[in-house]
């Protein structure tokens, strides 16, 4: 039966894989000709918000450009800006605004990853962090996790000229994740079927393949582990003690439109989470902790998507919402 299910599911994942790329390739273009057209706002900090989403395309954009949603950090942006030498970012309003965070920069129009500044790397009381670049454009992601009281964007100066000013953020801004789900349809499950596919056959694919297919657009300070999740089975999370030490350990549920349906912060060494009502996958974010350098090791995270009982019953994360 399952060699049979395969001579559909084969040439729908294919058709679906041509179908993204094809929407991407239509939708980048769309979204870089609104950004020529965004100078004013390209100078001000937007956070990812319910606001942002009700902008027309902004749906069908992200669901092509960065759809493995990350649900734990808040997301701020701005640019393309023009930059002759050098970027200076006010890395001491950052270490104050989140436990974690990075600050990631995209050369336009391509959107390749050209530098980050991670929270691990700055040091105690250190005010500015300047960035030397190319001259061109650029835009800027920053992730903020863990978000302080009163979370401020940086200020941002471009060639010794103040450029963005430092910004409120709303703390609350990732509650769009709690029913982004419903927002899904025929068009979203088109654009992802055959990603749930090619994790289940990932060991017949050449991994760089999977990863360029799979992982989020670049935050060169995050480790990730991913795979898929049938319906009725649960995730079994086994930790080391070494990886909640060094590390800050996230995962998130998707639904086969690459929707997030559930989402955790990992503080216990053995956690067993609800299972899922439908097939999907999973992504783990890890990201080190400040105080160490250690670099993080496979063994450290065993990770299993199983059916049957949970491991521990009155410790279930449910896979219903999504929670900060």
């Amino acid at each position: 039966m399952k060699f049979i299910s395969w001579l559909w599911e084969i040439p729908l994942s294919v058709a679906s894989w041509i179908f993204f790329h094809d929407m991407k390739f239509i939708l980048g273009r769309l979204y870089t000709f609104a950004l020529s057209r965004m100078t004013a706002e390209a100078y001000e900090w937007k956070t990812f918000s319910r606001q942002t989403l009700a902008r027309p395309f902004v749906l069908p954009i992200i669901a092509t450009k960065g759809p493995r949603w990350n649900t734990h950090a808040i997301l701020l942006t701005a640019g393309p800006l023009e930059v002759e030498e050098k970027m200076s970012f006010d890395v001491a309003a950052a270490q104050a605004s989140a436990a974690s965070w990075s600050i990631v920069l995209y050369a336009n129009p391509g959107y390749q990853t050209v530098a980050s500044i991670e929270s691990f790397d700055v040091a105690q009381g250190e005010q500015s962090r300047d960035v030397f670049l190319k001259p061109g454009l650029y835009s800027i992601n920053a992730r903020y996790f863990g978000v302080s009281a009163q979370p401020v964007a940086p200020s941002v100066r471009i060639d010794g000229i103040e450029a963005l000013r430092a910004t409120a953020i709303d703390r609350n801004a990732n509650e769009l994740y709690t029913d982004l789900y419903r927002r899904g349809g025929w068009f979203y499950l088109a654009l992802h079927y055959y990603v749930f596919h090619m994790l289940r056959f990932r060991r017949f694919l050449p991994q760089s393949f999977v990863r360029r297919e799979f992982l989020p657009v670049g935050d060169p300070g995050t480790t990730f582990r991913y795979g898929a999740i049938r319906a009725g089975e649960h995730l079994e999370i086994e930790g080391r003690p070494e990886l909640l030490e060094h590390y800050d350990v996230y995962v998130t549920l998707y639904n086969r439109s690459s929707f997030p349906v559930a989402s955790e912060t990992i503080r216990d060494m053995s956690v067993s989470m609800a299972p899922v009502s439908g097939d999907g996958f999973y992504l783990f974010r890890l990201r080190r902790k400040a105080q160490t350098d250690a670099g993080y090791r496979d063994e450290w995270l065993n990770v299993q998507a199983v059916r049957g009982p949970l491991a521990d019953e009155a410790r279930y994360r449910s896979a219903s919402s999504v929670s900060r």
